[in-house]
């Protein structure tokens, strides 16, 4: 499940020695950031109150989360961010190679 709608606080909350990877768009859903954290509340308000003006969510407005995992290490945290930041940089690439209308 890509978004979800309701935020559980008490998993955040739990984020000891973890981390967490989220997604963040604009309010239009047109742009995606994925991070990863060890403390998802502090990343968030700093995210929304644009703490880093020259940021890749600042520039692109990028303020709603729309998904978010905790895991109990930030190796698992790594880990799964660069899996989903390989899917996503893949999935488009795959989309065209099934595109029927294509020469080859």
């Amino acid at each position: 499940m890509l978004f979800r709608s309701r935020i559980n606080t008490s998993k955040i909350n739990t984020m000891k020695k973890g981390g967490a990877v989220y997604i963040m768009t604009n309010q239009w859903n047109s742009t995606l950031y994925t991070g990863v954290t060890s403390d998802l509340v502090k990343r968030m308000y700093q995210h929304k109150n644009k703490m880093y003006k020259d940021s890749f969510t600042s520039k692109y407005n990028l303020n709603k989360l729309v998904y978010f995992e905790v895991f109990h290490s930030m190796f698992l945290s790594l880990f799964n961010f660069f899996l989903l930041l390989i899917i996503q940089h893949t999935a488009p690439i795959c989309h065209l190679v099934d595109d029927p209308g294509l020469p080859f």
